[in-house]
């Protein structure tokens, strides 16, 4: 049987968490399970090469006790060396400010509080100690909560950070029981806070962990392993539904800052389960960028959006609730908030997030009301190109579209014939790319690296101007230029991730 320490380590490495070198942001609370994830971090540090903080909060509900407990994490973090960042929040007047209940303000404290900490460290990832036991009691939650697939999946081993995209929140004790993290704080002389207000059945999560769950386990002994199922069944079958949807989706829908632009025909065409999954992507899409803590938007709600896209008339509206709204305009659907201008169109190539594609050249993809053509040529063939833009390329070069991932960087030229290296996600911000807009910037690469970023035209990697490239024996010629009709894809794509779903019809753009 593996260790706990032995097992995280697969969990990082199987799961992809994260890479060698990366740094890292554990969040703390004093109690057994997030003592002990930072603890075997620790023990990890120096074979993941891995710079580690830690961050602790004191959500003001427990008095000196919380105080103490976060003052219990700084010092022990400190004493494993740990670099550690304490905070203090008033959860109750963030309730009442946002008219929300204490668990979610509490929760949105603590997200809040450790994308401020993270940011500020340079951390790219935020570390969670959510188990095997905390997955079952979500699962359940979602359940008698009535959730969608998306629910029934629980807790992931790695998404965005609520209130903070742009960061990655990983939970690598997913597949590790409770009473496993016990074992291993014993056998380590941890000596863990504990936390009164756990055993307040007057919260939803401790009524079920102390009362539903051990009925349950008198009908089913193994039904936390049952519900773990269900998750792992449903998330396979959520993954599914997403591939689906980006590729129906791709090349009419532009999400925005604070809106989301579908066009109406090519929407009503989608299977009803897609029509509804796509009123909540873009939902969801824009409480993120407004930096709320996403809630479900009540199912209601979502029928009667699909029922009024299908049959309304312009200018109908469908509330979504908190403050938002989709809203029938002409051939387009917007979902925004209320009282927000009209949305105009976006002057720059986008693509739906998560794609990638491999182009057999020459190739001419449809990109959100553009067209970027693709092809190959040596210089001893052609002399000039009156249109586009031409790139360095080895020879043979394999050529991949796709949307930007963490740790991708851009090559730059710094002057006098320098040239360094940035991350992409920095090079983003400083040329004010929209937050909302990254995950959507289709990239160019060659040979897996870089080459071009198409943002309002295309922008070349220092290190593939012609003139001025380490690359020598081909060129690559690209032209992006409006599309003036709906035009498929004419080249030859082989998907690879986010590739079409067998059995899913439909075209892929």
């Amino acid at each position: 049987m593996m260790s706990l320490i032995q097992t995280l380590r697969r969990n990082l490495r199987e799961q992809r968490l994260m890479a060698i070198g990366e740094s890292l942001l554990v969040g703390v609370s004093g109690g057994v399970d997030s003592l002990a994830l930072m603890h075997a971090l620790a023990g990890l540090r120096s074979a993941l090469h891995m710079t580690l903080y830690a961050a602790t909060l004191d959500h003001q509900l427990r008095g000196a006790a919380g105080d103490d407990d976060a003052r219990f994490v700084e010092a022990t973090a400190r004493a494993w060396g740990i670099p550690c960042e304490r905070g203090s929040i008033d959860v109750r007047a963030l309730a009442a400010e946002r008219g929300i209940g204490i668990e979610q303000a509490a929760r949105l404290a603590r997200y809040t509080f450790l994308a401020s900490v993270a940011n500020g460290l340079g951390a790219t990832k935020v570390a969670v100690a959510h188990h095997a036991d905390d997955q079952a009691e979500t699962v359940l939650l979602h359940l008698v909560r009535g959730a969608g697939l998306n629910g029934l999946a629980g807790m992931r081993w790695i998404s965005p950070l609520p209130t903070a995209p742009d960061l990655q929140l990983i939970r690598p004790l997913l597949n590790i029981r409770r009473d496993e993290i016990e074992d291993y704080a014993r056998q380590s002389e941890l000596t863990p806070r504990h936390d009164a207000s756990n055993a307040d059945t007057a919260y939803s999560r401790n009524r079920l962990r102390a009362e539903v769950m051990p009925m349950l386990r008198t009908i089913n002994a193994d039904v936390d392993a049952a519900l773990v199922r269900l998750a792992d069944n449903a998330a396979s079958d959520e993954g599914y539904l997403e591939a689906a949807l980006r590729f129906a989706a791709a090349g009419w829908t532009t999400f925005l800052d604070e809106h989301v632009v579908l066009k109406r025909a090519e929407y009503l065409s989608l299977h009803p389960a897609l029509q509804r999954r796509l009123i909540l992507r873009a939902a969801h899409h824009i409480l993120m960028s407004a930096d709320e803590l996403v809630a479900m938007v009540p199912h209601e709600r979502v029928l009667a959006a699909a029922a009024l896209a299908e049959s309304g008339e312009v200018g109908a509206v469908a509330e979504l609730g908190r403050g938002l709204r989709l809203r029938i305009d002409y051939d387009r659907l917007i979902v925004e908030f209320e009282g927000e201008p009209a949305v105009d169109s976006v002057d720059t190539a986008l693509t739906t997030p998560e794609t990638e594609l491999l182009l057999a050249l020459p190739a001419s993809v449809e990109l959100q009301g553009w067209r970027l053509r693709v092809e190959r040529w040596t210089p001893a063939s052609t002399t000039a190109r009156e249109a586009g833009v031409a790139l360095a390329a080895p020879a043979a070069a394999t050529v991949r579209l796709r949307t930007r991932r963490p740790g991708d960087t851009l090559r730059v030229s710094l002057g006098e014939g320098q040239r360094g290296t940035q991350p992409l996600s920095k090079w983003m911000i400083n040329v004010k790319i929209p937050a909302a807009l990254r995950d959507q910037i289709p990239l160019l690469l060659v040979d897996n690296q870089v080459a071009a970023v198409l943002w309002k035209g295309i922008i070349l990697s220092a290190d593939y101007t012609l003139g001025d490239s380490d690359h020598a024996g081909e060129r690559l010629h690209l032209t992006l230029t409006p599309a003036a009709t709906e035009l498929r894809s004419t080249a030859p794509l082989q998907l690879e991730r986010g590739r079409k779903p067998s059995g899913f019809r439909g075209e892929v753009v």
